[in-house]
């Protein structure tokens, strides 16, 4: 037994070091860039600190100047744990941090004036190191994102390695592709709660696959896959796109053991258990908001409850926006890569859709090759 953690060493040692990695650059880009300077912190945080302070969760209400604005509405799990790290932090002076806003400020969406790309102004003397007070807690809720992104990372090479057992290498490169990705890394260490459903949705992903692939020990893989799920709806309501997920995985399971009672049972024992987890936030947002999910407060933030009419050309635009945010774009919007950089980013997606496509017909071409004997046999049986 003394030798089975460094048997595992030894298997998986690349993946420690590209853990090692991400580890150091999401602490560089933590401790790199100002605190409030990340898309959100200034609202994500005062729920933060709310929590901490022990006023338990807030209510947002569109009719009143709220610190946390619509983030108040959101689940509850990444300000709980950031809370319970930060609470020990004195925080009285976060109102004067937040308040000191640089008035010369602009996004990229009106061009930024020279080299405004902060919306606050900084003051050495207040947030150099040693870190003390409200910059002391903001860097350590952020600390608390970038071990959720190592998180993330770890679960991308388990399911790698899940779907192609024999292929290392394969499953160290989407490691690398997750945890390097510098929005991953800007993201994974600022005070939100991306992190926290990024992690939680990956192993979600990964309990799911285990059932589908193992359908032995499922009643234990069940309720794994339920309880990952449940955190994940606690991390963000749109970890809700994980429920078909766990549920194709069950009728797969209970497919490859050709028993449809199992498919009950197990179903019941995984939803069951993720209601237990989560059920009682949606009940509450219903009962505050009237929608579960709390969709309708953050529309009521930002359109005042309007929606606007998606034409193709603004569905275009929207659809570059998210392209370029999924790589590269810093601060609140104001700080961007070169367009070159874009380009040869944007063709490496195009070519990895491409080589999903591959894949999914070479898949299905092998699936229905491995059919037709089984198709044929059951004619013979027949006649």
């Amino acid at each position: 037994m003394k030798s089975q953690p460094k048997s595992l060493v030894r298997r998986h040692w690349g993946i420690l070091l590209i853990l090692t990695a991400v580890a150091l650059l999401g602490t560089a880009y933590n401790l790199a860039i100002p605190v409030l300077e990340k898309p959100d912190e200034r609202w994500h945080y005062p729920v933060v600190k709310y929590l901490a302070d022990g006023h338990g969760l807030p209510v947002y209400d569109p009719n009143v100047e709220q610190p946390w604005k619509q983030e108040g509405s959101q689940p509850p799990l990444y300000y709980a744990l950031a809370a319970l790290v930060t609470a020990g932090v004195p925080t009285d002076d976060f109102w004067a941090l937040r308040g000191s806003g640089n008035p010369y400020y602009l996004s990229m969406l009106h061009g930024p004036r020279g080299d405004n790309q902060n919306m606050l102004i900084h003051y050495p003397a207040r947030e150099s190191f040693p870190y003390r007070g409200s910059v002391l807690a903001l860097h350590l809720a952020r600390q608390l994102s970038v071990a959720m992104a190592l998180a993330t990372v770890l679960a991308t090479y388990l399911i790698a390695l899940e779907i192609y057992p024999g292929s290392r290498a394969l499953a160290l490169g989407a490691a690398a592709v997750a945890g390097f990705n510098p929005m991953f890394l800007f993201i994974g260490s600022s005070v939100s709660n991306d992190a926290t459903v990024a992690a939680t949705c990956a192993w979600t992903g990964l309990a799911a696959l285990r059932l589908a692939l193992r359908p032995d020990a499922t009643s234990r893989r069940a309720l794994v896959a339920g309880i990952a799920l449940g955190l994940a709806l606690l991390s963000k309501s749109s970890a809700v796109a994980m429920v078909p997920v766990v549920g194709v995985a069950l009728v797969i399971a209970a497919w490859r053991t050709r028993s449809w009672s199992q498919l009950l049972k197990q179903g019941a024992l995984a939803f069951g258990t993720a209601a237990l987890v989560s059920g009682w936030w949606f009940l509450r947002s219903w009962l505050l908001y009237g929608d579960p999910l709390g969709a309708v407060v953050h529309q009521v933030a930002f359109r005042g409850g309007r929606t606007d009419p998606l034409t193709l050309d603004r569905l275009w635009l929207e659809l570059r926006g998210v392209e370029m945010s999924f790589w590269a774009v810093f601060g609140w919007r104001s700080v961007v890569v070169d367009d070159v950089i874009y380009r040869a980013l944007f063709a490496v997606d195009r070519l990895g859709l491409f080589g999903l496509l591959i894949l999914a017909v070479r898949q299905t071409w092998l699936w229905a090759g491995a059919m037709r004997p089984t198709t044929r046999r059951v004619a013979q049986l027949r006649k």
